[in-house]
C-alpha cells in the first residue's frame, strides 16, 4: 500500500496564503461591529457592566452572559464563521484560519466591548462553531467557484462563496479543472410532509431538508489503494432541516468538520460516483480516523414538545468506515466528544422556582429558561447500500451538566441550583435513487428528552415523526 504524507488538499492552491490581507478584513469586521455597538448605543448599554476599562484585568470580568438563545447559538457561530471564511479565502491554513477567529472573538469580546464583562460561552461558540460552520462554507465556495460554468453557479458562487469569489475576481485568477482533481462533493435537498405524533393531536408538517458533503482528498473512494494522513480540514458536512405545521415548527442545523487524521483505501471500483447513475461493481474497504469537531443547533415547538439545545462538539474522535461487495455497501461512521452546550430546562426549572419563591439563581435560568454547562456526546451511524436502494439509522446521545460559579450576577445568586439535561434521539430511513438524481425517502425519528433542575425536579419530554419525501442528489 502506497503511503502518501499531507498537502494533497494543498495542491489545490492557486496562491500562496495572504496573511496580511486576512488581518486587515478581520479588522474590517471588527470596525464594522465598533460602528454598530456605539451607534446602537442606547440598546447595548443594558449590557454594561464596567465603568472603567482597567476592570477588564480582573477575574470577575470573565462570566457567563445572559442574552437570548439565538443570539447566543446562531449569531455568534455565523459571525465566526465569516471571520474564518475570509482567512480561508487568504488560503490561510485551518489552523491559523482558527487562529485568526479566535484572536478576533477575543478582541471583540475583551476590547471592543469594554463596558461589558468578557462572555466565556462567546469565546467558546463563536472560533469553534465558526470553524465547523465556515469550514463547510469555504469548500463550498472552492467548489461553486471552480465549477461556475452557468449563470445559477456564477451566482451562488458570488453568494454563497463571496470570499473566494472576490477574492479570486480581484487577484484576476480563473477557474482551473486540476483544481478539483481531490475534491468530492456531494448534495442532497428533500421536499415532504411528516405527522407528528406526540403532542396535543397528530400534526401534517412540511418539511424541507439539506445535506451536503465535501470531501478535498486525491483519490477519496477512487480506484486505488493507498494510505495518507490530512490536516487542513479535509472533510466538512453540513445538515439542516426544517418543518411548520398548525402545532409549530422547528429547525435543526449542524456541522461536522474532520479537522486531522488519516485515511485508507484499497477499493476495485469507484464508490464516488455521480448522483443518479447504477453505481458499478466494487470490491474493497475504506477507514478514516480522524480528530473532529462539530456544531449543533435545535429549536423545535410542536404540541407538547419544545426545545432548544446548541451544543459546540469539542475536539473529539471521528470515525468512517465503508465495506463494498460488488452492488452491496456498508457504512459505518461514529463520533465522540466532549461538549460545551446550552439546553433549555423550562418544565423542570418552572417547577423548581414555584418551590423556591425566595431564591435567586443563575439569571440565564431566570430570564431564559436555560443554563450553559459541560458534558459529552456520542452519534453512530450505520447505512446499507444495494444498488438503487439505501436504508439506514443514525442514533445520538448526549448529558450536559450546567456550570456553577460563574454567572454574569454572580454575586447576587443565592442558590445556584444545578441543572441537567439528557438527550437521545433516533433516525431511521429507507431510501429508493431513481434517474436523474431523483430520490423518494421515507423516515422515522423519535427524540427523548429528559431534565432535571435541583435534586428532585425533573421534566421528561418525547417526539416522534414519520414522513415521507422527495428530493434531487447532486
Amino acid at each position: 500500500m502506497d503511503s502518501v504524507a499531507d498537502g494533497e488538499a494543498a495542491e489545490r492552491r492557486e496562491r500562496d496564503p495572504d496573511y496580511l490581507r486576512a488581518a486587515v478584513e478581520e479588522s474590517f469586521f471588527l470596525a464594522v461591529g465598533a460602528a454598530w455597538y456605539w451607534i446602537d448605543r442606547d440598546k447595548n448599554a443594558v449590557d454594561w457592566d464596567f465603568d472603567s476599562w482597567t476592570q477588564r484585568f480582573d477575574r470577575s470580568a470573565f462570566r457567563f452572559d445572559n442574552n437570548r438563545f439565538q443570539v447566543n447559538w446562531i449569531f455568534h457561530p455565523f459571525a465566526g464563521s465569516s471571520y474564518y471564511g475570509f482567512a480561508r479565502a487568504n488560503e490561510l491554513h485551518a489552523g491559523w484560519a482558527f487562529a485568526y477567529t479566535f484572536l478576533t472573538s477575543f478582541l471583540w469580546e475583551w476590547l471592543l466591548e469594554f463596558k461589558e464583562r468578557v462572555s466565556i460561552n462567546d469565546q467558546i461558540a463563536t472560533p469553534v462553531g465558526g470553524m465547523a460552520l465556515g469550514e463547510f462554507w469555504t469548500k463550498l465556495s472552492w467548489w461553486l467557484h471552480h465549477r461556475g460554468t452557468t449563470p445559477a453557479r456564477s451566482a451562488a458562487a458570488w453568494t454563497l462563496g463571496l470570499g473566494v469569489r472576490a477574492h479570486q475576481a480581484i487577484d484576476g485568477e480563473g477557474p482551473e479543472a486540476a483544481a478539483l482533481a481531490g475534491m468530492h462533493a456531494r448534495f442532497r435537498l428533500n421536499l415532504g410532509a411528516s405527522v407528528v405524533l406526540d403532542g396535543h393531536a397528530p400534526d401534517v408538517v412540511g418539511t424541507v431538508g439539506f445535506e451536503g458533503r465535501i470531501v478535498d482528498l486525491r483519490g477519496w473512494h477512487r480506484d486505488g489503494t493507498f494510505s495518507r494522513r490530512f490536516g487542513d480540514a479535509n472533510f466538512a458536512s453540513l445538515r439542516g432541516s426544517a418543518g411548520l405545521g398548525e402545532s409549530g415548527g422547528s429547525f435543526a442545523l449542524e456541522a461536522d468538520t474532520l479537522v486531522a487524521g488519516f485515511h485508507a483505501q484499497a477499493l476495485r471500483g469507484d464508490l464516488a460516483t455521480a448522483p443518479g447513475v447504477l453505481p458499478g461493481a466494487v470490491y474493497g474497504a475504506s477507514a478514516t480516523v480522524a480528530a473532529a469537531i462539530g456544531y449543533s443547533y435545535r429549536r423545535t415547538d410542536y404540541g407538547g414538545y419544545g426545545e432548544r439545545l446548541g451544543v459546540i462538539h469539542l475536539p473529539g474522535f471521528g470515525f468512517e468506515s465503508v465495506l463494498a461487495h460488488g452492488l452491496t455497501r456498508l457504512r459505518f461512521s461514529l463520533r465522540g466528544h466532549g461538549d460545551f452546550a446550552s439546553a433549555d430546562v423550562d418544565g423542570a426549572y418552572q417547577r423548581w422556582a414555584d418551590a423556591h419563591p425566595d431564591a435567586r439563581t443563575k439569571t440565564i435560568l431566570e430570564r431564559e429558561s436555560y443554563f450553559y454547562g459541560w458534558g459529552a456526546s456520542a452519534r453512530i451511524g450505520l447505512e446499507l447500500e444495494v444498488g438503487r436502494f439505501h436504508t439506514g439509522v443514525r442514533a445520538a446521545v448526549g448529558q450536559w451538566w450546567s456550570h456553577e460559579g460563574l454567572d454574569r450576577t454572580q454575586e447576587a445568586v443565592t442558590d445556584d441550583v444545578e441543572a441537567v439535561a439528557r438527550r437521545v434521539a433516533i433516525d431511521h430511513w429507507a431510501r429508493v435513487e431513481l434517474p436523474r438524481g431523483l430520490h423518494v425517502e421515507a423516515r422515522y425519528q423519535e427524540l427523548r428528552r429528559r431534565d432535571r433542575v435541583g435534586a428532585e425536579q425533573v421534566g421528561e419530554r418525547r417526539l416522534r415523526r414519520v414522513g415521507i419525501a422527495v428530493g434531487i442528489t447532486r
